[in-house]
């Protein structure tokens, strides 16, 4: 299934596409056979980790947690842009799988900042009582990573609910194997193949489309964000100017580059991603950036790490009205006349002082 993909055919993707393979069975494990609600753990690192579990396009701008959870929610609200978590009441691709419910901790935080919600068969935020996978699924998102305060965020078993054996039984084995293998099936099959085959059919190459990106019932897409998407071609002669009107209303927006496979693009050490706090806006009201092989000198420059074609991921959280980014290739030593006058360029001394500020926060983030 993931080889037979006819953007498959060179060494680089055939190479990708082995390790992106063998993370998937690494999360796998982690997550469907490893979690358990009565040993409650967050899998942070261990479901996505910058240049590790890089599957799924995680943005440089979001940290993620996973968890099988009845029980209690708690902890302190921090200052971060946001705070949600999906309840799920099965594993990712795991059958009769569906998302349950959409919590913004907003929503529940009191006045001092702290907050406290069970989540269980009988709760607000309900889970499926037949089902013994229940997943959450939090993303905490940083606009302003110089000065945001991240959450704190605990998980714990409800009072009423008992400890079980450390060893997993035979039988309950066979059911996370289960979990387990349709979590990469299922993967595969929707984020590295039907997106890219419906961005395809709903578009040219260098061309956004506005797919619904796993939003399915069983899917990860949050349903309060949008997620125009595109597959990017160049080569070292070419660049890409990406562009979009500024919506009047958006609580979060941000651009991220992969490869095909859907592996994140490193944003550690290399400006793969950008957000609206970041990015340069011109005195037109729009925001441009430029894809290229090559640094272009200016400050909204994505780095695509010399992968030449691959995929790439705008979210919009929150937005009111529409928006539909669009994308156009020029040549590379055209781009001073393509961008406009007021573009913001930067020197080289510019960028890799930002790559070092870029990578501190981000390595601090990630407790490196």
């Amino acid at each position: 299934m993931l080889y037979e993909q006819k953007w498959s055919t060179s060494s680089h993707d055939v190479n990708s596409a082995n390790y992106y393979f063998l993370q998937l069975q690494a999360v796998a494990f982690n997550i469907a056979i490893g979690s358990r609600p009565d040993y409650p753990t967050f899998y942070i690192n261990g479901a996505s980790e910058p240049n590790v579990f890089s599957w799924g396009i995680p943005p440089a701008d979001f940290k993620y947690r996973y968890a099988v959870l009845d029980g209690l929610l708690w902890g302190k609200r921090g200052t971060s842009c946001f705070v949600d978590f999906q309840l799920f009441s099965r594993f990712l691709g795991s059958p009769g799988g569906s998302r349950l419910s959409n919590l913004d901790l907003d929503q529940v935080t009191k006045a001092d900042g702290t907050f406290e919600v069970f989540i269980g068969a009988h709760e607000e935020f309900a889970l499926d009582p037949e089902s013994r996978s229940n997943m959450i699924l939090g993303r905490e998102c940083f606009l302003d990573w110089e000065s945001e305060k991240a959450a704190e965020v605990h998980i714990e078993i409800a009072d009423d609910k008992g400890i079980g054996s450390v060893v997993i039984s035979e039988e309950r084995l066979g059911e996370k194997l289960k979990d387990a293998l349709a979590f990469v099936k299922f993967v595969i099959s929707q984020f590295a193949i039907m997106n890219n085959d419906g961005v395809i059919s709903g578009s040219k190459s260098n061309e956004f489309f506005l797919d619904a990106f796993g939003q399915n019932a069983g899917g990860a897409g949050n349903p309060v964000a949008i997620y125009p998407s595109m597959i990017y071609d160049i080569t070292e002669e070419d660049a890409l100017i990406i562009e979009w009107d500024i919506p009047a209303s958006c609580k979060y927006w941000g651009i991220q580059i992969s490869d095909i496979w859907h592996q994140v693009t490193d944003y550690i050490y290399h400006q793969s991603g950008l957000n609206s706090h970041q990015a340069f806006i011109g005195g037109d009201g729009k925001f441009r950036a430029v894809l290229s092989l090559r640094d272009p000198g200016i400050s909204n420059w994505l780095d695509p790490v010399a992968i030449s074609h691959g995929f790439v991921i705008c979210r919009f959280y929150q937005l009111q009205g529409s928006v539909l980014p669009i994308s156009r290739k020029v040549l590379f030593e055209d781009l001073t006349n393509e961008l406009p006058a007021d573009t913001l360029r930067v020197t080289p001394e510019q960028r890799k002082a930002s790559i070092a500020r870029r990578t501190e926060l981000l390595r601090t983030r990630y407790g490196y």
